[in-house]
């Protein structure tokens, strides 16, 4: 193509098209979008300029980049891990296999948390499970008078929480446990206890996809037989650790709305209530601790 008379925006859709057709006879879903989401990993063209203001035609060292990332998301790797990162609440969080994926149904449940949660008087807030820290650290942003605490077992993950804290300016906000649950969390020290954790019953990994079961960690996404294990013993923790009158928030998965309020009811929870996802499952689960003489 000559030079004088290049056109950028053709050129992309160019390349684009390219992309999106490997990935689509590898069986990828939402191709175009994955093939832009690695262009502008290695040109650093802005994701939604790609095929409306066009690229710079790429040199031989970002055509074997591409080729590299293309063959990772082809062999199953999901896009986040190979480009690095993930999109969460507006924010851009470091992302790799040390902890799962940031999900839309997860930025759900830090909205229920800001509907419901008083922002000025919450003195205390738990992320249990942390991952990548996005619950955490979005919470600091919109809680700034609130302590955040983030556990989370793995010390891998609680490494890249750190990163993202610290990439986002709220490192000094909050505190990060390697630690089982809310094991040593002192009884009554919690205004709000949030949590995304395994849900995935053992059984069901087959219906998992691929990038799912065979790349994002094992002890993130399953719990047991009915993928309750992790959420059977969080409850009651969470009951002796909340003050009187503080909430819980769970992710849960879209079968486990009633098998989680018997749960929370039996433990002693009053308010107990349910929220649907976007696709309409109920994802998030919220309860109170009543305070005394309710």
């Amino acid at each position: 193509m000559n030079a004088k008379h290049f056109d950028a925006v053709a050129y992309a859709k160019f390349v684009v098209e390219g992309i999106a057709t490997k990935l689509e006879r590898a069986g990828r879903d939402e191709a175009r979008t994955k093939a832009c989401w690695l262009i502008n990993h290695v040109t650093g063209a802005p994701f939604g300029d790609i095929t409306t203001k066009g690229i710079k035609p790429l040199i031989k060292e970002q055509w074997e980049a591409l080729g590299e990332f293309l063959n990772r998301v082809i062999a199953g790797e999901p896009i986040q891990y190979v480009v690095g990162n993930a999109d969460f609440m507006g924010r851009v969080f470091k992302c790799d296999k040390r902890a799962l994926i940031p999900r839309p149904e997860t930025e759900e449940l830090v909205a229920t948390v800001l509907t419901a949660a008083d922002r000025a008087t919450s003195r205390q807030i738990i992320d249990v499970g942390t991952g990548t820290g996005c619950i955490a650290i979005s919470l600091a942003f919109e809680c700034p008078a609130a302590e955040i605490i983030a556990t989370d077992i793995s010390a891998n993950a609680l490494a890249l929480a750190r990163e993202n804290a610290a990439a986002h300016g709220q490192d000094s906000r909050i505190k990060f446990l390697q630690t089982d649950l809310l094991d040593g969390f002192e009884p009554q020290s919690a205004d709000i206890i949030v949590s995304n954790p395994p849900y995935i019953a053992d059984a069901e990994a087959t219906s998992l996809a691929p990038e799912i079961r065979e790349h994002e960690p094992r002890t993130a996404l399953f719990a047991g037989a009915d993928g309750l294990g992790v959420i059977r013993r969080l409850i009651p923790q969470a009951f002796q650790v909340l003050r009187p009158g503080g909430r819980l928030f769970l992710e849960i998965g879209e079968t486990q709305s009633a098998a989680v309020k018997h749960l929370l009811e039996q433990a002693g929870y009053s308010d107990v209530t349910t929220r649907k996802d976007l696709a309409g499952h109920d994802r998030i689960a919220a309860a109170r601790k009543n305070p005394p003489g309710n």
